[in-house]
């Protein structure tokens, strides 16, 4: 004989089948209940509490750590000042050297304000003189003094200005030679006004003396103008 097991009608449950009806009821006393509640609450505060105790505990170590580097950093920094203190002090004297030879060669500026290449003006002279064929036996310079503090001097640079003056004594072999003379001295650069002041016969020759002036373009040297190169005619 076959049983065939047929669905439990949903409607029909366990309780309904026996007759029973569901009741619930909540029977433990108030006081149960609010202790719970408190016990609840303050597991929620405690756990919050330690969530930021341990973010905040972690923000120090990051920053502390953060800090520590700074430090270092710092630290690293004032060392290289330092280093480079230290240096300079073993190049002190060297720098003070070198303001030294500074402060010289402004003093020599201020000296040597009025220089000129005397050599250069003695040999233009003689040059002169030889391809005029007259034999300098002398050469007197003079420089002029310097213009007085709070006085308007005129531009150097201008020919009309000079900064001393030349004595030239020689021999030549008529009047027409130291004629000559003078006039080729007036195209030898710095030198200006050529004066013919005596000439005097001596047997064969004659022996004269004239007078010049040093233009104002004729300043330079080593701690002013560069001098310019220059030759005798």
């Amino acid at each position: 004989m076959a049983t065939t097991l047929m669905p439990v009608d949903p409607q029909t449950s366990p309780m309904r089948a026996t007759g029973l009806l569901a009741v619930a009821a909540n029977l433990l006393p108030d006081e149960v209940v609010a202790a719970r509640r408190a016990r609840r609450a303050r597991s929620a505060v405690v756990g919050a509490v330690v969530v930021v105790a341990l973010l905040l505990g972690g923000w120090y170590m990051y920053a502390r750590n953060e800090t520590s580097i700074a430090e270092r950093e710092l630290t690293e920094v004032q060392d290289q000042v330092a280093a480079q203190k230290r240096k300079q002090n073993e190049y002190r004297e060297v720098v003070s050297v070198q303001q030294e030879a500074d402060t010289i060669a402004g003093q020599l500026k201020t000296v040597m304000a009025t220089d000129l290449p005397y050599a250069t003006l003695v040999d233009s002279l003689r040059d002169t003189a030889t391809a005029t064929e007259v034999v300098v036996t002398g050469i007197t310079a003079r420089l002029d003094d310097a213009p007085a503090k709070g006085t308007t001097a005129q531009a150097a640079t201008s020919t009309s200005v000079t900064m001393g003056g030349l004595e030239i004594t020689g021999t030549a072999k008529d009047k027409n030679a130291v004629a000559r003379y003078a006039d080729a001295l007036g195209k030898v650069p710095n030198v200006v006004n050529p004066f013919v002041t005596n000439v005097a016969t001596s047997g064969n020759s004659v022996q004269f003396s004239l007078t010049a002036q040093i233009s104002g373009t004729a300043k330079c040297g080593r701690f002013t103008t560069a001098c310019k190169s220059t030759g005798g005619n």
